[in-house]
């Protein structure tokens, strides 16, 4: 979601500036409403952006916790056995990924499952292979 916002942010202030840098655009009385609409939903954007933020610092220890303690292999429907690395721990290494790269802060839980990614990829891949052979 924050990359979507700032994606957003993105495209919007460089058809802004294209506007603002031609001649007959930006004299045009419609330049300036989407001047006001722009910077209001800017500020939007921003007030967004700061929230997802809020949410995604204050992740919930109590639900890494839950998926930590689930067995990795499992037997499924048809009898195979299976890896059962939690999806939660999955998409917070991948989420976590994602906001390195754009520069924003990680939770302490999620740097953690961040700093351990070729770990929890290397015994993935491990329980898969081995329980392909099963």
């Amino acid at each position: 979601r924050i990359k979507w916002a700032r994606c957003l942010m993105y495209n919007m202030t460089e058809t802004v500036e294209s506007v603002c840098a031609h001649p007959v655009l930006r004299a045009l009385p419609t330049a300036a409403d989407m001047m006001r609409k722009y910077a209001a939903t800017r500020t939007l954007i921003h007030n967004y952006e700061e929230t997802m933020r809020a949410v995604w610092m204050n992740q919930n220890l109590w639900d890494v916790d839950d998926s930590l303690t689930n067995t990795l292999l499992k037997i499924d429907e048809s009898g195979r056995i299976t890896v059962n690395l939690d999806h939660t721990i999955k998409l917070l290494i991948r989420e976590s990924d994602c906001l390195v790269k754009m520069g924003l802060e990680l939770p302490i839980v999620c740097h953690s499952l961040y700093a351990k990614k070729n770990y929890f990829t290397l015994v993935n891949d491990s329980l898969q292979v081995s329980s392909y052979h099963v």
